[in-house]
């Protein structure tokens, strides 16, 4: 809900449009792309339930290709769109059934249709705390060739709060 409200604070507020997917072992979408003056706050609270495995690298993937498809619909509709996406986890990959490199060619091909004026990809690991995991996320950017990663080592309220503004400065830049 701070990510949503923060991004509602935007100068491109108006045409931001927001699509939530959660993820443990299986993907769920919470909601399709729809735009931010329509996302209810109220909704998003206690929508994330951590607990299972990560399928880091399908969530990934599906994010990127969704958006990438959506672009296209944009595009034919001779609207131009940009990207940006954030991946946030708290830990590695350990049951996602594609890759990394499955994720770097999706990454590839937003860039390749230009039906995406720009693309900005952004991992985000959040209470990383054990080295290893902050090792495998650093490489998994690198791998799949995100354009930035982000690691806060607690989960608590004011790097929550943080996390949020640094989402909405991104969007606004």
């Amino acid at each position: 809900a701070r990510i949503v409200q923060a991004c509602k604070f935007s100068p491109r507020a108006d045409n931001l449009l927001l699509r939530l997917v959660a993820f443990d072992d299986s993907l769920s979408e919470l909601h399709g792309f729809k735009l931010l003056e329509n996302c209810n706050l109220a909704d998003y609270g206690g929508t994330l339930r951590p607990g299972g495995s990560t399928a880091l690298y399908d969530a990934t993937e599906n994010a990127v290709t969704s958006t990438t498809n959506y672009a296209q619909k944009l595009s034919s509709a001779d609207f131009a769109a940009n990207a940006i996406l954030f991946v946030i986890t708290d830990g590695m990959d350990n049951a996602s059934r594609l890759s990394a490199k499955k994720v770097k060619s999706a990454l590839d091909e937003a860039v390749r249709t230009e039906a995406l004026e720009s693309v900005v990809s952004v991992l985000i690991g959040v209470n990383v705390q054990e080295p290893e995991v902050s090792r495998y996320l650093k490489k998994f950017q690198v791998d799949a060739g995100f354009t930035q990663y982000v690691e806060l080592d607690q989960a608590d309220a004011k790097t929550l709060a943080r996390l949020a503004e640094f989402v909405s400065q991104s969007i606004s830049a």
